[in-house]
């Protein structure tokens, strides 16, 4: 219990058990933690999924952006793969990309590729 409240600051605000034994506080801490974990990486998932891309905003910086997003995501206990980051990234498209897209849907090819393909796309549509 001693290290637990050393490295813990307010556990009885936290939520944490402190009236039982040592094993029942960490028990508490633990089962508090983790609730806590859940939330926050569903929250960084809903943030990745909810991203769109417009026309306005820099297509590099937005790529990098989701990718940061999805760095995040992953660090804190997300699942998404490269396949489920590459349907989020088509997704977060505007319409007027549907065109460009079609091809994206190919169970083969990697989010890299897919991204590749919207860069080059992107650099050719947008040139002044």
């Amino acid at each position: 219990m001693g290290l637990l409240s050393i490295n813990t600051k307010n556990l009885a605000g936290l939520g944490i058990n402190i009236n039982g034994t040592a094993a029942e506080a960490w028990t508490s801490h633990i089962n508090t933690y983790k609730k806590a974990s859940n939330m926050v990486w569903l929250n960084a998932e809903q943030i990745l999924q909810n991203s769109t891309y417009s026309d306005h905003i820099d297509f590099n910086d937005f790529i990098i952006n989701m990718h940061n997003k999805w760095s995040n995501a992953r660090a804190l206990g997300s699942k998404i793969t490269d396949k489920d980051f590459k349907g989020i990234i088509i997704s977060s498209l505007p319409e007027s990309w549907s065109s460009t897209t079609a091809p994206l849907y190919d169970p083969g090819m990697t989010s890299v590729d897919a991204i590749a393909h919207l860069q080059i796309w992107h650099t050719k549509s947008h040139r002044n």
